[in-house]
């Protein structure tokens, strides 16, 4: 039962990620006609792209992580000898860590504004 929950719940998220990654393309593709003007303007947008692609893929993660820390929680809760405590509550810090790497990111003075 636990591994149809965690499939599917890695297909959700792997199609989250998917829909953001069309919906971020079909953005940067949008545009009134090509100029000099917007040739200059957009030779940034791929990486503020691809700084909103890591985002969405350390939230992503970063919840993958939590929810298999709950279910491998759970696992040692039922029987401590197959499944040491030190695995969900790494996989707890790590999921915990990806999650705030972009929130820190966004909160510091140096990083630009998206």
């Amino acid at each position: 039962m636990l591994n149809r929950l965690y499939g599917f719940l890695s297909a959700l998220f792997s199609s989250l990620l998917l829909i953001q990654v069309g919906y971020a393309n079909d953005e940067a593709t949008r545009g009134s006609g090509i100029t000099w003007g917007n040739v200059s303007g957009n030779v940034l947008e791929p990486a503020s792209m691809l700084k909103h692609l890591a985002y969405v893929g350390c939230y992503t993660i970063g919840i993958a992580l939590l929810l298999s820390a709950l279910l491998q929680f759970v696992q040692h809760r039922r029987n401590p000898m197959q499944v040491r405590l030190i695995q969900p509550v790494t996989l707890f810090l790590f999921g915990l860590a990806l999650i705030l790497v972009p929130i820190i990111s966004k909160l510091s003075p140096s990083s630009g504004a998206l």
